[in-house]
C-alpha cells in the first residue's frame, strides 16, 4: 500500500504524488470520485458503468459510458425508427 502526507492548499487543491499517479496510471484530466466516509476524505478511480444496462464492461459514449451489446441494440433501435430517412 502507498500512502503519503500531502498538504491542502488555500485554493483547495491537493497534489496527488507522482508515485501515486504513476502506480494508478492516472494522467491530467482524469476522472476521480471523492467521497467523505468516516470522517476521511476518499479519492478512488470511479467504476464506470454502462448507462442502460449496468455492465462494466464499457467504452465511453459522448459524457457517460456504454457497454458494446447496448451500444448494437440502440443502433438497431435507431436504425429502424429512422429507415424512411435512409433510404
Amino acid at each position: 500500500m502507498l500512502s503519503f502526507l500531502v498538504k491542502y492548499a488555500d485554493d483547495g487543491r491537493v497534489t496527488i504524488p507522482r508515485e501515486i499517479r504513476s502506480h494508478l496510471k492516472l494522467k491530467g484530466g482524469t476522472d476521480l470520485a471523492m467521497k467523505v466516509e468516516d470522517g476521511n476524505i476518499v479519492i478512488s478511480k470511479p467504476e464506470h458503468r454502462c448507462f442502460v444496462c449496468g455492465s462494466d464492461k464499457v467504452i465511453p459514449f459522448g459524457e457517460k459510458y456504454i457497454c458494446e451489446e447496448c451500444k448494437a441494440e440502440l443502433k438497431k433501435v435507431f436504425e429502424d425508427e429512422h429507415k424512411d430517412i435512409q433510404q
